[in-house]
């Protein structure tokens, strides 16, 4: 079953933080790159149990803040208690953006929780909180530390496609992993990409991954160097395969001369996750007009600016345009590690323009205040929101619109426009002709 990974930043050694905050602040996780049994020991309450409902509520102020917030509270059942009271709901923060962890109904977690002062248990996206497949050798350590001495172990997995702006991940079985300290092991993983090392000494060890036979389209991973200390010593250590599959290219003026500082974007060429919005990463381009998108999984891509909207951007002042294959394809094929060069792509840059636009309207219909949308026109038809605007008492509105780009700009309500027009941005002004609002029946 194919997961999506998610990284977590390394910023300096671990210390937990298991508060909930009521506020969209900006989330900091202290962690290190390992997770241990002893951190595990440390925490209020550690369970394994499946989530039934996930319900939003009032959460308590943030400290020097008197305005109440939200938080969720999550719902438990089939509760396997590993540690602590056993409890039927944790809380957790609403998006993590401020440190609030993903749940899913129906799902089966191992929780790390910390307990306040009023006796809630929360949990946040920078405690230990995974779902249980994740947490599988975490669990078994847990459970019989003192019988298998110091340990190591952990999952190794391999990224098959690209999701969002991360991989998609799946096991990766049969792979050889080397440690190297006190003593030296080799072990391979096993279908589910699961390594276990038991009766370690304790001391500082190397570990190595490497790809078995048949995996030329992977990389392996870098190395990690761990401490394994006694007592109830152990270390879980996970390591994602790097995709050798690559998508090179230049970006061109009209003249023929490298163009620095565009900022180019890769997406998928369904453009969309699953509905969750546009897919994929942007870079720069150097001194030399070149970009390299690396580490790529097997899949079909699109490459050049704003192909994630369409819409101009101060950001990416540039009209929807595709870099192309050698044979002319926008659609950017990637097999299991292939390098695709890519044709060099001419890019023009666009610039804003201020344009008036006037309404008439019938007699007795006052359009003074009624809202003006604007609606970019992609190239192939499909239209994105670009602003809202307001009519004045003389019947006029402005608009910034991208030079050359196509719009169709809207008066009055969304869902019963009184006027609509159609056009290729200038320095024209705009002509609004308003209809006569339905009368109520």
């Amino acid at each position: 079953m194919a997961v999506a990974i998610r990284r977590v930043v390394v910023v300096a050694v671990f210390a937990l933080f298991l508060a909930v905050p009521s506020r969209a602040h900006a989330c900091t996780c202290v962690v290190s790159e390992h997770s241990t049994c002893s951190q595990a020991l440390d925490a209020d309450t550690l369970l394994v149990a499946t989530v039934t409902r996930i319900e939003l509520e009032p959460a308590p102020p943030w400290p020097g803040d008197s305005t109440p917030g939200r938080q969720y509270r999550v719902h438990l059942s089939d509760v396997d208690l590993l540690k602590g009271e056993r409890v039927t709901s944790v809380v957790t923060s609403i998006d993590e953006s401020s440190c609030g962890y993903s749940f899913r109904v129906g799902e089966r977690y191992f929780i790390e929780g910390g307990r306040a002062v009023d006796g809630t248990v929360g949990t946040s996206l920078c405690s230990l909180t995974r779902r249980e497949e994740d947490a599988r050798g975490f669990i078994r350590a847990l459970r019989d530390a003192r019988a298998s001495g110091l340990r190591l172990m952990g999952r190794v997995s391999q990224p098959v496609r690209w999701v969002r702006h991360q991989p998609e991940v799946e096991p990766a079985a049969g792979v050889v992993v080397s440690i190297d300290g006190p003593v030296s092991r080799q072990v391979t993983t096993g279908s589910d990409g699961w390594y276990d090392v038991e009766r370690l000494p304790p001391g500082d060890y190397t570990v190595e991954v490497a790809p078995k036979a048949g995996m030329r389209h992977l990389a392996a991973p870098e190395s990690a160097r761990i401490s394994i200390d006694a007592p109830l010593g152990c270390v879980e250590v996970g390591f994602l395969m790097r995709a050798r599959g690559l998508i090179a290219g230049r970006i061109m003026d009209e003249k023929g001369a490298p163009q620095s500082g565009v900022f180019v974007q890769l997406g998928l060429a369904n453009r969309v996750d699953g509905g969750a919005g546009p897919a994929g990463q942007g870079l720069v381009t150097g001194a030399d007009g070149r970009f390299v998108f690396d580490e790529l999984p097997p899949g079909q891509y699109l490459v050049g600016p704003n192909v994630w909207g369409s819409a101009p951007s101060p950001m990416s002042p540039y009209p929807l345009t595709y870099a192309r294959t050698r044979d002319g394809e926008p659609v950017i094929a990637v097999a299991p590690g292939a390098a695709v060069e890519l044709a060099p792509l001419v890019v023009r840059r666009v610039f804003e323009v201020q344009v008036t636009g006037t309404v008439r309207a019938p007699a007795g219909v006052d359009v003074a205040k009624q809202e003006v949308r604007v609606w970019h026109r992609g190239t192939d038809g499909r239209e994105f929101p670009a602003g809202i605007v307001f009519v004045d008492a003389a019947g006029q509105f402005r608009v910034r619109l991208w030079a050359g780009e196509r719009y169709r700009i809207t008066l009055g309500p969304r869902h019963a426009p009184l006027g609509d027009v159609q056009l290729v941005a200038g320095d024209a002004t705009i002509e609004l002709t308003a209809i006569a609002p339905p009368r109520p029946q």
